[in-house]
């Protein structure tokens, strides 16, 4: 989602493009149609940037006061209260049309003026951790490199240009790698393209590169993900769109493309860390070995996700990432009954991701985890929710905040607004890091929604996905009760036995806040059917 919309009139393309790249320079993340062509079919475009931006900067010259669409734009900007008027210098307030003469206009050309009133609507630029380090080999810098129009009409260039500038801040949203600035990519639009030539000129270890074509009513996107250094591939996906929804879907398209990304550069790096003598580690690497552990999903295999964590906090303090991993980390073990005491694995998880946001507060995973903590250790769901909200917020191409939003609203009494969220994770990244942990969510919403039947078959699947998933198996042995099949209930529970031996109302209490006594009872009730709890 782009925070500034650039409303200017077609002859003022000039002003509106130098001041975007000022803007984004400084770290903004601005939109400005950069293909503007004549036609009907680009408005639900611009009407949904605009609709989504959190401020509108107006640029009245000496065409725009005459422009109808301009003033238009304005109006709705008005309306929202996140206009920002800036006149060129040639244009005096008597030439601004009314009633948008009565407001105090600065020069386009005043940075700092333009600067302060973002600031007063609560739009900053990204802080610096995002920008390009100068080492190339420390950096690991991702590049998106405008995307071509392979179509027969140039006017679609329009909706290209969107796509890559939407993948472009969606990346950026990730904060875990830094992301090449739109206006250095852009350079090499329409030229041709060597990776290898363009990592170095750039300092980007790896390149994003697609095209998109139009075919009859339906639109192909292709996608690559290529390291600059061998030239190899590491990931291609086509994703195909009706035409006529594929304006209204671009920024849920580029998301959907940067949740694929984001894994394969995981995988990548973590292949060049394994080749690393372990002297040589940093911190950096050490946090990659880290989540490549973790997702194993095994006690052991989180002992040493916090090993490698623990030195990546010894190189490095300040790293918010390494502290929302281990925070990530406790969390799992608390949950999944892996340690004793759970309160404990929980608490340390809270205390680890208000650790991470010291350290820097925009960190997505952070916010979740701090608010699962206070969701676990305090049942406050109200800070539960803001934080899960946050972190969304702060990058909504992540399936794993989405997660966690979605748990809050299950265990708060509200199952049916969390299925969305779960389904969306699966659709954003159908290979998602915790795929078995989603899926057995969706159960448990089901469950307390009374859809037995889905509920078992959801367990189920979460259960063929990751066979070591007790959070998957418990629900499958309580739907099942549910549904009046005890046989295979108690089957279930046999199977469940075997992976965690003990199961108590305790555990229950710890790991699943139900906020409503009467779900909480229903599915104690439901696994004491199989004899499984302990007092």
């Amino acid at each position: 989602m782009t925070d500034i919309f650039i409303s200017y009139a077609k002859k003022g393309h000039s002003q509106a493009e130098l001041l975007a790249h000022e803007l984004q320079a400084k770290g903004f993340s601005a939109w400005y149609d950069t293909s503007l062509v004549a036609g009907d079919s680009f408005r639900n475009v611009i009407m949904s940037k605009l609709a989504q931006a959190k401020a509108a900067i107006v640029i009245w010259d000496q065409n725009s006061v005459k422009s109808d669409w301009v003033c238009s734009e304005a109006n709705r900007a008005r309306e929202r209260r996140i206009l920002i008027p800036v006149r060129a210098k040639d244009v005096s307030s008597q030439d601004i049309p009314p009633p948008f003469d009565c407001l105090h206009t600065e020069l386009v050309s005043n940075g700092t003026a333009i600067e302060v009133a973002l600031a007063k609507l609560g739009v900053l630029p990204m802080p610096s951790s995002l920008q390009l380090p100068a080492d190339f080999a420390d950096t690991r810098a991702v590049a998106v490199l405008p995307f071509d129009n392979l179509s027969s009409d140039p006017g679609e260039g329009y909706f290209v240009d969107g796509l890559t500038e939407d993948i472009i801040t969606a990346l950026a949203y990730w904060r875990w790698f830094p992301v090449v600035a739109r206006n250095s990519t852009f350079v090499y639009k329409g030229k041709p393209k060597n990776a290898k030539e363009i990592g170095r000129e750039l300092g980007a270890a790896y390149l994003v590169e697609g095209s998109a074509r139009r075919s009859e009513d339906q639109f192909r996107i292709t996608v690559q993900l290529i390291e600059t250094a061998t030239g190899h591939h590491l990931f291609a996906e086509r994703y195909n769109r009706a035409m006529a929804d594929v304006f209204l879907v671009q920024e849920e398209i580029a998301e959907r493309i940067v949740a694929s990304i984001e894994p394969e550069i995981h995988r990548a790096e973590t292949r060049r860390a394994a080749r690393k003598h372990p002297s040589d580690l940093g911190a950096w690497d050490h946090a990659l070995k880290a989540l490549s552990l973790q997702e194993r999903m095994t006690p052991a295999c989180h002992e040493k996700a916090r090993e490698h964590l623990k030195l990546a906090l010894d190189l490095d303090p300040a790293s918010a990432r390494a502290w929302s991993l281990l925070s990530l980390c406790h969390y799992h073990e608390g949950i999944l009954g892996w340690v004793t005491p759970r309160g404990d694995a929980l608490r340390a998880s809270l205390e680890a991701a208000e650790q991470a946001i010291a350290c820097d507060d925009r960190e997505w995973l952070a916010q979740g985890l701090w608010g699962m903590g206070r969701m676990w250790t305090e049942r406050d769901f109200s800070s539960a929710l803001d934080g899960t909200e946050r972190a969304v917020t702060l990058n909504p191409s992540a399936p794993l905040a989405r997660h966690l939003l979605a748990c809050v609203l299950e265990f708060s009494g509200r199952p049916a607004e969390a299925l969305p969220h779960l389904e969306a994770i699966l659709r954003l990244d159908p290979r998602y890091r915790f795929r078995s942990l989603a899926i057995a969510d969706q159960s448990l919403c089901h469950l307390l929604l009374g859809n037995f039947d889905e509920a078992i078959l959801l367990a189920d699947k979460a259960v063929r996905a990751q066979p070591g998933n007790v959070r998957a198996r418990q629900r499958l042995v309580a739907a099942l009760n549910l549904r009046g099949q005890s046989d295979n209930a108690r089957a279930a529970a046999v199977e469940l036995s075997r992976l965690q031996a003990t199961l108590d109302v305790a555990y229950i209490d710890d790991t699943y806040p139900f906020l409503l006594p009467h779900e909480r009872d229903l599915f104690l009730g439901a696994l004491r059917a199989s004899g499984l709890l302990q007092t």
